[in-house]
């Protein structure tokens, strides 16, 4: 379906609530109140308190199951997460993690370092050309390097946590399988 009619069956849907409601106070019946009177006439013998008091017994059974069900699906992912496996990963991630912060940190401290050598040697007046043959062109190799270094291992990083949550995945389905 289109959002077109998604739109016009909106519209549709909120105008036919407009017109019941605007029935109803003017007077007229409601079909749903009519219906629901039928049922407690049927199931309950016409008796309105004990057709509330099973509502409520039923609705209460329901959020409790809901409550039961929800806790063990939170309790089945905190497992899955917790795995040995899972723990294992995470470690991992964070050691690369650990590891591209200390590279990026060295490469920004590389790069202001050769900078400071750059304008040093300008200040004393130095031209473009010495200033190259003066420094070393390793020192910007090895900041390009620490900088590609880190790129890598943010990837090495993302696809650890990919694989985290795919094993969490299958463990979860596992224990959602019949």
């Amino acid at each position: 379906m289109n959002r077109s009619n998604e739109a016009k069956l909106a519209q549709l849907a909120a105008y036919t609530l407009e017109m019941r409601a605007k029935a109803i106070r003017e007077g007229a019946a409601d079909p749903a109140v009519e219906d629901l009177t039928a049922v407690v006439k049927s199931r309950f013998d016409g008796d309105m308190d004990a057709a509330t008091r099973v509502l409520i017994e039923e609705l209460t059974r329901n959020v409790q199951a809901a409550k039961n069900a929800y806790r063990a699906a939170r309790e089945r992912r905190q497992q899955a997460w917790n795995s040995p496996p899972a723990r294992k990963m995470r470690a991992r991630r964070d050691a690369l993690l650990s590891e591209a912060e200390r590279c990026q940190n060295r490469a920004k401290a590389v790069e202001a370092e050769h900078k400071t050598k750059v304008d040093a040697l300008k200040a004393q007046g130095f031209s473009a050309g010495e200033i190259a043959g003066v420094l070393e062109r390793s020192e910007t190799a090895n900041a390009e390097e620490l900088k590609q270094r880190h790129g890598g291992l943010l990837a090495e990083a993302d696809a650890v946590w990919r694989a985290m949550e795919q094993h969490v995945a299958a463990v979860l389905a596992e224990g959602s399988a019949p």
